[in-house]
């Protein structure tokens, strides 16, 4: 069986979709290596909502100069104007993108942390703490989290709407709900 690739579902990634970015933290005390003392968390750390999704196919000279110029400075276009088949290059909306300025707690150790009110498995089932499926399996693979027909998922986007905004100062969701 062929495994698909973890960005592989980006292809289906659209204009005005919110991209959630999270990593591993590790606590410093100081300025210096020697100053990490060893704790971590794991942490949403940026987002970026898609104004623009290039790809092979796209006309760079359909795009505003603006978008035209952020996309080509992408790494993915180290070899001039075309991409390489298969890969995309999202330009995020400027007003709202971009990491935040206090990280967001996922909460991985507690049971009501943030990953298991709003995450879900990939199969939609909840996620809950110290058991199968592992929230880093559920979150090592890009996928959509948020169908926002469904009302389950419009109460997890008011969740992390609520923590996102309280930690980092960013309404991320602020054109999807009232």
């Amino acid at each position: 069986m062929e495994k698909t690739p973890r960005g592989a579902t980006l292809k289906n990634a659209m204009r005005d979709d919110i991209l959630l970015f999270w990593g591993v933290l590790y606590h410093n005390e100081g300025r210096t290596w020697a100053s990490f003392t060893g704790e971590k968390g794991w942490y949403l750390v940026g987002s970026l909502r898609i104004e623009a999704k290039i790809s092979t196919d796209s006309d760079l000279d359909a795009l505003s100069n603006d978008v035209r110029m952020r996309a080509l400075s992408n790494v993915h276009f180290r070899t001039g104007k075309r991409l390489p088949q298969n890969d995309y290059v999202f330009v995020g909306d400027r007003t709202q993108s971009g990491l935040f300025h206090t990280a967001v707690d996922l909460g991985v150790r507690d049971s009501i942390g943030l990953i298991y009110r709003a995450f879900t498995a990939a199969n939609g089932q909840p996620l809950r703490c110290g058991q199968r499926p592992r929230w880093y399996s559920s979150l090592r693979s890009c996928r959509r989290i948020l169908d926002m027909s469904q009302a389950a998922d419009q109460e997890r986007t008011r969740i992390l709407r609520i923590a996102i905004e309280r930690a980092a100062g960013l309404d991320v969701f602020a054109s999807v709900l009232p």
